[in-house]
C-alpha cells in the first residue's frame, strides 16, 4: 500500500477511535497538589488502567511517569486497551502542557522484548519519540522511549 493510502486509512482510523479516546480523556479522575507540585490522573479503558503522574520539581520544566496495570477481569478486556489508553494520556498529556506554560518530559522505559516492541511501533505512531536510549545493563535492561511536550506558541 503507497504512503498516501496509508495515511488515509490511519486518518479513517482515528476518526472511529475518537469518541472512545475522548470518552476516557472525560472520565479520567485526578488529583491536584499543587503544595507539591504533583498532578495525578488515572484513565481507564476495559480492563486496564494507567496511571499517569505529572511533577514539577524544578521551576520552568514537568516530569511525566506512568503506571500502566490490569485492574478488572479478563471479561472486562477490550480490543487496543494499552494503545487506546496511551492515545488518551498524550491528549492529556498536551492539555496539561498548555494549561501549565511549561514543558513536560514522557519518559516511555520499556523492561520486556514484548513492551519495546509496542513503543517501537504504536508508541512511535502515537508520540513520534523525541529519542530512543537503549540501556545494556545486563541487570536491568531496559529502553527509555523520550518525548517533550512543549506549550503552544502563540503568535
Amino acid at each position: 500500500m503507497d504512503e498516501s493510502r496509508l495515511r488515509y486509512a490511519d486518518e479513517i482510523e482515528r476518526e472511529r477511535l475518537e469518541p472512545v479516546i475522548a470518552t476516557i480523556v472525560g472520565q479520567a479522575e485526578s488529583e491536584i497538589d499543587d503544595e507539591n507540585g504533583r498532578e495525578r490522573y488515572w484513565l481507564r479503558y476495559g480492563s486496564r488502567t494507567l496511571d499517569l503522574l505529572f511533577e514539577y520539581a524544578e521551576p520552568g520544566v514537568g516530569w511525566i511517569s506512568d503506571r500502566l496495570e490490569r485492574t478488572g477481569s479478563e471479561a472486562d478486556s477490550r480490543p487496543q486497551e494499552d494503545t487506546l489508553l496511551y492515545e488518551a494520556a498524550k491528549r492529556l498529556m498536551e492539555q496539561v502542557t498548555a494549561r501549565r506554560k511549561q514543558p513536560h518530559e514522557f519518559r516511555y522505559s520499556a523492561t520486556s522484548e514484548k513492551m519495546i516492541k509496542w513503543a517501537h511501533k504504536d508508541g512511535r505512531h502515537i508520540f513520534r519519540w523525541d529519542s530512543i536510549e537503549p540501556n545494556d545493563d545486563p541487570h536491568r535492561p531496559r529502553t527509555d522511549f523520550v518525548k517533550t511536550f512543549n506549550p503552544p506558541t502563540h503568535d
